[in-house]
């Protein structure tokens, strides 16, 4: 048995194959955004001589993100849901960038 496909069959194959591709282009370039969070980048990436800016984004869980929001040199730390939003901590004082502590690396024994 030989099957012969016609011209309007490949051409239906070859249209679902470029929206199948086209859709997957979509999907993994979304994810990529979520991922590295490029939104937030942009958003700051404006004039440095902004009063409000948001420092860092951190997921808690799928529905919660702590937010950590600067307005001139104090710092606020919100927590923020789906339905609500809560101020976990407030009037943190932000200080020279240049005086922030600097990771210990971890004591090794010596061998005798």
């Amino acid at each position: 048995m030989s099957y012969t496909l016609s011209m309007e069959t490949i051409d239906t194959f070859k249209f679902f194959g470029a929206l199948l591709f086209v859709t997957g282009l979509i999907l993994m370039l979304s994810y990529l955004v979520r991922r590295f969070q490029i939104g937030q980048r942009l958003m700051n990436a404006g004039n440095p001589e902004r009063r409000l800016r948001v420092t860092e984004v951190t997921a808690v869980d799928p529905r919660h993100r702590l937010v950590l929001i600067q307005r001139d040199e104090v710092e606020h730390l919100v927590l923020i849901g789906q339905d609500h939003s809560m101020l976990v901590e407030s009037g943190i004082i932000r200080k020279n960038p240049a005086d922030k502590p600097k990771a210990k690396k971890p004591k090794t024994r010596e061998k005798a």
